[in-house]
């Protein structure tokens, strides 16, 4: 079964893929199946999720060798606190500091990367999460990265967001031109799988 099957509002076909987009997250981007989304979406572009599980702060740098920087992908799509709730409740300055320290990292790896950073979920409306998540929207700004707020993704109507990426795509997403494909779109096409029904019977199946 398709993580979406909306035939009639996919992406214009592409020949082959002409860059490469990675998803690096911890446990809850490592469940959503890019492979997949990429196909029921026809993005001409890969994605590659090389999420790991117990991903932090502090070991951001070493995962990231080691599971996502041979791919030497042209845009990465970084979701990344969720295991770091209790280093930012002590001290917020070091959740910072080790932040801004793996977005150095990934601009020395290629300068030209662009970069997307995710917001960590936060279903209970808890204030510790809800600070770290305006503290990632302000690095994002200081590091000329773009941000994502994961809540979009439940507002996600499958039909209107898919003809607005096909809409870019048609002004330059497959042309020569600078016009890269919308990392904002990828994100939400992502993240929005989290609030499907496939995601929440697939959660159950797993539990199970």
């Amino acid at each position: 079964m398709k993580a979406f099957d909306f035939d009639f509002y996919r992406f214009p076909k592409a020949e082959k893929a002409k860059d490469m987009t990675v998803l690096f997250g911890a446990s809850t981007a490592k469940y959503i199946p890019t492979e997949e989304l990429c196909k029921s979406f026809g993005f001409n572009f890969k994605i590659v999720n090389a999420s790991v599980e117990n991903l932090s702060v502090k070991n951001a740098k070493v995962q990231f060798k080691l599971a996502a920087e041979s791919f030497k992908a042209e845009a990465v799509i970084v979701q990344l606190g969720e295991n770091d709730i209790e280093l930012f409740k002590s001290n917020p300055t070091e959740f910072d500091s080790l932040y801004l320290d793996f977005i150095s990292y990934l601009k020395s790896v290629d300068s030209k990367m662009r970069i997307q950073l995710v917001s960590v979920g936060n279903p209970t409306a808890s204030q510790t999460v809800g600070d770290m998540n305006r503290h990632i929207k302000a690095i994002a700004a200081s590091e000329r990265c773009e941000f994502f707020n994961i809540e979009s993704a439940k507002l996600w109507k499958p039909c209107s967001t898919s003809a607005a990426a096909s809409f870019m795509y048609r002004i330059g997403f497959d042309s020569q031109l600078t016009v890269k494909h919308p990392l904002y779109d990828t994100a939400k096409a992502l993240f929005s799988y989290l609030y499907s029904e496939d995601a929440i019977v697939e959660t159950h199946r797993n539990a199970s």
